[in-house]
């Protein structure tokens, strides 16, 4: 969801018995969509206090003010984040940061199906979706496993590029990237 969504979600828009959760009001003239949850996230939504009895996330009606105070909460707690861990990194987070990483893990899982990913970020035009997502290649972290059983077998793989990782039931395994 974008971080303004999220502010504004209602709580009949959550399903508790089948963990999933409905946008209606989307924003950016985007299309209504579906997300299944966790049963961890739907727990932790059961035990909020209930201050409206219809936004989750605010007492009031959505004002600027609150989008803004919602900002202002997430950037505290990950400057509190931050300086706890002593990574300085972790202030370049943002909220939309973590919108950007599920589109790119949805690509990466769905066998690089943009549409799916547009329609699961509720993005009218495809181009946004690939601004979205950040195309990673995973495959960098395969490698191809060699086996060596004497030492010419294991110069030889060496030479070409593999490298020693540990014996196993006297042979040497090696690996190299793909």
């Amino acid at each position: 969801m974008r971080s303004s969504e999220a502010w504004n979600l209602k709580w009949r828009a959550v399903d508790f018995q089948r963990d999933g959760i409905t946008l209606n009001e989307t924003l950016k003239h985007g299309n209504p969509r579906m997300f299944k949850v966790s049963s961890r996230l739907i727990a932790m939504l059961n035990v909020l206090p209930r201050m409206s009895e219809t936004y989750i996330f605010q007492k009031n009606p959505p004002t600027p003010f609150g989008l803004l105070h919602f900002s202002r909460t997430f950037r505290n707690l990950r400057k509190r984040v931050a300086k706890k861990m002593q990574n300085p990194n972790i202030n370049r987070i943002t909220f939309h940061t973590f919108r950007r990483w599920y589109a790119t893990m949805l690509y990466h899982k769905n066998g690089g199906k943009l549409l799916q990913v547009q329609e699961k970020l509720g993005h009218k035009s495809i181009l946004t979706t690939t601004i979205h997502t950040h195309l990673i290649n995973f495959e960098a972290d395969a490698y191809n496993s060699a086996i060596a059983e004497t030492v010419e077998e294991a110069r030889k793989l060496v030479e070409t590029g593999f490298e020693y990782v540990c014996n196993m039931n006297g042979f040497k395994l090696f690996r190299k990237p793909k």
